[in-house]
């Protein structure tokens, strides 16, 4: 699968729900995340990870190719 600009690669895909979920504005500017929202993130992030891979464990080298960006 070639890479497309402006295309979200797989891990940016499964965390990018949960980071917009637990974003806070600012009173001017854009948006955060504490540190423990961002832990959670990852945590988030990571048992997605392990329930994809442990599902397609035959094909781990499909979805390497799907986590980087070219």
């Amino acid at each position: 699968m070639p890479y497309v600009e402006g295309q979200l690669i797989f891990i940016d895909y499964l965390g990018y729900r949960p980071v917009m979920a637990m974003a806070k504005k600012r009173t001017f500017g854009g948006l955060y995340l504490t540190l423990n929202d961002h832990w959670a993130v990852i945590a988030s992030v990571y048992e997605q990870g392990a329930v994809v891979g442990r599902a397609r464990r035959d094909k781990l080298i499909l979805i390497g190719e799907m986590m980087r960006a070219n």
